[in-house]
Parts: C-alpha cells; structure tokens; sequence
C-alpha cells in the first residue's frame, strides 16, 4: 500500500512493528497480516542505541545492485524508542535537559540522534527514487 493511503490506525500498526523482531527479508504486514508494508532490506542496531528497520516496498536481492535499489518506490524507516536504562541515561536524559535547559548545556545532539540522522541520509543517498516513511517511538518522532 502507499503510505498515502494508510489511515491513522493503520499508521499506528505500522508503527508498533518497529518494536518486533525481525530478519533480513521479513515481510512486515498489517491488517491481521492481510496488507504488506514491505519488506527489511537492511538493519541498524548501533552501540548508540540507534535500532532501525528499513523497509523496502520490493524485496531486494542480497547484493542489490544500483540497478535494484533504484527500483524501490517507498522505503519506511522504523526507528525504535528508548528500550532499557542504560539508553535512556545516553540519550533521552541529555535530551530532556537541553530542551528543558537549553541555556545551561551545550545543545550539540546526542551520538543516537547523530547516528539516526546519518542511516536517514544514508537512505536518502541509496534509494533514490524513492519516497521515505519515518516511523518510531522517540527517537522516531524527533524528525
């Protein structure tokens, strides 16, 4: 389905597959598994923090070639929140205290957020014909 087309609910599933467990060519589905999102083409699970899905709307070989990649359509990125202690001490602990106070510490953004910036540019430079989705939880909801 084109992400266009989804409503509210449907949005908020899609959302909620970030937090499953998924594999390299994994369909992702909606709708009591009746209408695909698409399919993991990559996985980023960073030292930062930074865990991401990125979902693209054909399934890709296992060395896509340009030519592949260029075939895409839609790509969703499903950015993971926040999922234990030593994450939120990291991350969102510096965050709130430079949104709450930004005059009292430096504003430079945390290592996750940087990470997450750069697997977005990341997408933007492999997939170029692509139209991008960005889901998450937190860290997903910063862009």
């Amino acid at each position: 389905m084109e992400n266009s087309r989804y409503s509210d609910y449907e949005h908020q599933q899609i959302a909620e597959k970030e937090y499953d467990n998924y594999n390299i060519g994994n369909r992702i589905m909606i709708n009591k598994e009746k209408d695909l999102v698409g399919y993991v083409s990559e996985i980023k699970n960073k030292l930062s923090g930074e865990n991401t899905y990125i979902v693209t709307d054909i399934k890709l070989p296992d060395t896509p070639t340009t030519d592949h990649l260029a075939k895409v359509g839609h790509v969703t990125l499903l950015y993971q929140g926040s999922q234990d202690v030593w994450d939120w001490t990291l991350n969102n602990v510096p965050m709130a205290v430079r949104i709450h106070a930004p005059d009292f510490v430096p504003t430079r953004p945390t290592i996750q957020l940087r990470d997450a910036a750069k697997t977005l540019q990341e997408t933007f430079d492999k997939y170029p014909n692509a139209n991008i989705s960005i889901y998450g939880h937190s860290l997903g909801d910063i862009y």
